[in-house]
């Protein structure tokens, strides 16, 4: 019940032109049904001898379509065996969905990122959330169970020494015979890719050069210091109280 079904109608020529080549049926197709529901379209037109309605019931029980097809100037017109379609009350189900849906995360490091559950048709259970990921990539999950309209925080940490390239971790969530799937897209980057917006000078670089300007101030100010020092006369030197 609420779910379109489709009902496609096939014309099928049964004689044969003078030449002895069966001629594809051409013009229109009318539907009728029966039972609580409704049709997408009340005709369509023959492309390749077939064409398609769908009908969405309405109510529980078996609903009946019938086509009727109008003929050409090569065909006569004629109308289809009546098609039964049982309606029943669909389950309820839930999905989810993950956002961000892909990450970027540097060796060493890690990163979160959200997953929904979103009912249907009505359900109202309790999903158990759990992770499937490659070796080097641990997924924690915070809650691990969640119900409609809550989300779960995913954290995925990545070790030093997981190679760089792109890695899935699949989510499941489980409630009774319902299970659904959703997967998220992992980079894993080089901890000498992380760029700081200076220059763009890789950030180890850019520390050893930043340790390396402060030692050279430093003994330049030492230096300047002892020669100073070293040229007051030692007449002059201020006496120590």
């Amino acid at each position: 019940m609420g779910q379109p079904s489709t009902c496609t109608a096939t014309a099928t020529a049964t004689d044969a032109s003078s030449l002895g080549t069966a001629i594809t049926p051409a013009g229109t197709v009318s539907f009728s049904s029966t039972r609580s529901g409704s049709l997408s379209a009340t005709s369509c037109t023959l492309s390749g001898g077939s064409c398609a309605v769908s009908f969405t019931g309405s109510a529980v029980g078996t609903a009946t379509v019938n086509g009727t097809y109008a003929g050409d100037a090569a065909h006569t017109g004629s109308s289809s065996t009546t098609s039964s379609i049982t309606i029943t009350v669909p389950q309820p189900d839930f999905s989810l969905n993950s956002n961000p849906s892909s990450l970027t995360v540097i060796q060493g490091s890690s990163a979160t990122t959200a997953i929904t559950l979103t009912a249907q048709n009505g359900f109202s259970g309790t999903v158990s959330l759990s992770a499937t990921a490659p070796n080097g990539v641990t997924v924690t999950l915070n809650p691990s169970s969640i119900g409609p309209g809550q989300s779960s925080t995913i954290t995925i940490t990545i070790s030093n020494t997981l190679a760089v390239g792109s890695y899935t971790v699949t989510i499941t969530g489980v409630s009774g015979s319902n299970s659904h799937q959703t997967t998220m897209s992992i980079t894993v980057n080089s901890q000498t890719q992380q760029t700081q917006p200076f220059l763009g000078v890789p950030t180890f670089a850019f520390y050893a050069l930043l340790a390396a300007l402060i030692a050279a101030a430093g003994l330049g100010t030492f230096a300047i210091l002892r020669r100073r020092r070293a040229r007051t006369p030692s007449g002059l030197l201020p006496k120590s109280p």
